[in-house]
Parts: structure tokens; C-alpha cells; sequence
């Protein structure tokens, strides 16, 4: 069965130009901060952002160290609630949780998830309401 539990995660904003995923991961290497998990998302046009801005979501095993060297060379640091549901690393492990959320209309902001061939993984769900997620995964 799939765990689930809430979590921070770091939101981290910047103009969409090449190299900044370079920056981000670099900042975070100096400091010795572990990423997690990561997305990154370029909006073109004005959807979820300023046309022209993109956002990277993130788990680190030290926020506090990350939003710290972050925000040193620049960038906008934010935190919000998400869920982490660790799964096996097999085949139809996604597509049970899935399951299970659609079964409770769960609507989805976003996911992301890691997957290292090392027997597990972690999905990171957002929803307007991160409850009905931990709900659904009960």
C-alpha cells in the first residue's frame, strides 16, 4: 500500500532563460543540499505565470539551507503544501493511486515524481485541497 503524508516543498521562481535549471542545481550542490525531487516548468504564454517566468518545484532533505542559498544568487523562494506518496518502483504502482484519486474526483493541480531503480519512489501530488488526496490514499 502506498503511503502518503504532507509535505513542504520548495516553489521557486525566475525569468525562462536558458541556464537557470544550471543555477538552481548549482546553488544547491554549494550549499550540499540534496534535491530530492524536481520539475521545472517554462510558461511562453500567460497560464500559470507572466509569460516569460518559469517555476521550479522541489523536495530537498534541508529547506532551510536551500531556500538560504536560493535566495543568494537571486532567486524568488517560496514553500508550499504538497503530498509525497511513496510507491514501489513497478509497473502499475502510478496507475493504483491514480486510481484511487479519480475514484474520489481528486482533481490535480500538478505531479512529479522520481523514480532511482533502487525499489521505491516518491510522487508529489498538489491539489487545491491536499486533504482529499490523503483522503483518497487512506
Amino acid at each position: 500500500m502506498a503511503k502518503a503524508k504532507k509535505v513542504k516543498q520548495l516553489i521557486v521562481t525566475c525569468p525562462d532563460k536558458p541556464g537557470k535549471l544550471a543555477q538552481v542545481s548549482g546553488a544547491l550542490a554549494r550549499a550540499k543540499v540534496n534535491g530530492e525531487a524536481i520539475m521545472a516548468c517554462g510558461c511562453l504564454r500567460q497560464t500559470c505565470l507572466p509569460a516569460g517566468r518559469a517555476w521550479f518545484a522541489m523536495l530537498t532533505n534541508n529547506d532551510g539551507k536551500a531556500k538560504a542559498a536560493l535566495k543568494k544568487v537571486g532567486f524568488k523562494v517560496s514553500q508550499e503544501e504538497a503530498v509525497v506518496v511513496s510507491l514501489p518502483d513497478k509497473p502499475g504502482a502510478l496507475a493504483g493511486v491514480a486510481q484511487k484519486l479519480a475514484a474520489k474526483k481528486v482533481n490535480l493541480e500538478y505531479c512529479y515524481a522520481t523514480a532511482c531503480g533502487c525499489g521505491g519512489c516518491k510522487l508529489v501530488l498538489r491539489a487545491k485541497d491536499n486533504r482529499k488526496i490523503l483522503a483518497a490514499l487512506k
